[in-house]
């Protein structure tokens, strides 16, 4: 695997492995992927927005999000989903959906903007089997 990115200004990005479940039990999650988690809600909490509305958040959401230098991403994708051993997180401890996460913000100030990744086959089977959908947004950043 392999990521390439073209003047990017800012060369940060974030990767973050999400959970989601009706009945997602947050910390066996943590526990089932040897992770920290970085934001968790239980289905049924009630939560304050910063707009001030009330919400009662609706599923269960495990989130383990990392920012990191962009020539690190393929590396670091690597070795999050490597750092996972159970053999498939779909069906377990409540987990109804998981998704890896790609965010790679992009500046019009740069000559060129782009960014191309290439995930290996091996990885892409990794990904299946644990029952991973990837999901990979670029936006622009001023």
């Amino acid at each position: 695997m392999n990521s390439q990115t073209t003047n990017i200004d800012g060369d940060t990005c974030a990767v973050a492995i999400l959970l989601y479940g009706d009945s997602l039990d947050t910390k066996d999650a943590s526990i089932l992927l040897e992770l920290s988690p970085t934001r968790t809600r239980n289905r049924g909490e009630e939560r304050t927005t910063s707009s001030g509305a009330q919400i009662v958040q609706k599923i269960g959401f495990w989130e383990h999000r990392v920012r990191v230098p962009l020539d690190n991403l393929s590396r670091t994708i690597v070795q999050m989903i490597s750092a996972i051993q159970c053999e498939t997180v779909l069906g377990r401890v409540g987990i109804e959906k998981a998704e890896l996460d790609i965010f790679v913000p992009l500046s019009t100030k740069a000559q060129k903007n782009g960014f191309e990744m290439e995930l290996s086959p091996q990885l892409m089977r990794r990904l299946a089997i644990l029952g991973f959908d990837v999901l990979v947004t670029t936006r622009i950043a001023e």
